[in-house]
């Protein structure tokens, strides 16, 4: 479910710590705001990305002015009326939010878990990958007990379940050797391979 949020700020910088203390309760994904009374120079971007919010702005001095905070990537589409190229009161901004860019994206994170089955915690890895075109990341986790910082973690772990798969390969091609022999029978004088 993704939680959004409207709200008539009345002035971003006069109401900032209410606002972030907001924030940080509510968590909402989406937060439409309007009547910001900023210039998008102005807008306290810096304060509000540490929440972990992406933000797209249209700002004007003394009135008016909108923003979009989002926590997943946010793509504008319009910042004027439509219809009305000629506007200048900065009240409308138009966006799609949740389409991932053009690259991949990754997050890695440390954590400690306990499963009920485990006796103790354990360290756990995670990987976030949000690849061009899909709207949902794509996470793994790896339980592990090294100590490595966590990209190097999972690259550690990429390199072993490739040498792994490599020896799978290679014991299915010794496995087929030994089928193809198991079958081969003589006919007219010569090998040929007939499977059952």
């Amino acid at each position: 479910m993704v939680k959004v949020a409207a709200w008539n700020v009345n002035s971003i910088r006069a109401r900032l710590p209410r606002v972030l203390d907001w924030l940080r309760q509510a968590a909402p994904d989406i937060v439409l705001l309007q009547e910001t009374k900023a210039v998008a120079e102005q807008f306290p971007r810096l304060e509000i990305e540490d929440l972990g919010y992406n933000l797209a702005v249209v700002g004007q001095k003394t009135y008016n002015g909108v923003a979009i905070l989002a926590k997943a990537p946010i793509e504008v589409v319009e910042t004027a009326l439509p219809g009305d190229p000629a506007d200048d009161q900065a009240r409308y901004l138009e966006a799609v939010v949740g389409r991932p860019p053009n690259h991949v994206r990754r997050f890695y994170a440390s954590l400690s878990y306990r499963a009920n089955s485990w006796d103790k915690a354990r360290r756990v890895v995670a990987k976030v990958e949000w690849h061009p075109g899909e709207l949902f990341p794509r996470v793994g986790f790896i339980a592990t007990n090294l100590s490595r910082p966590a990209e190097r973690v999972v690259a550690f772990y990429n390199q072993r379940g490739t040498a792994e798969q490599h020896i799978k390969e290679g014991k299915n091609a010794i496995n087929w050797t030994r089928v193809r022999r198991a079958y081969a029978r003589p006919l007219d004088g010569r090998s040929r391979l007939t499977l059952p």
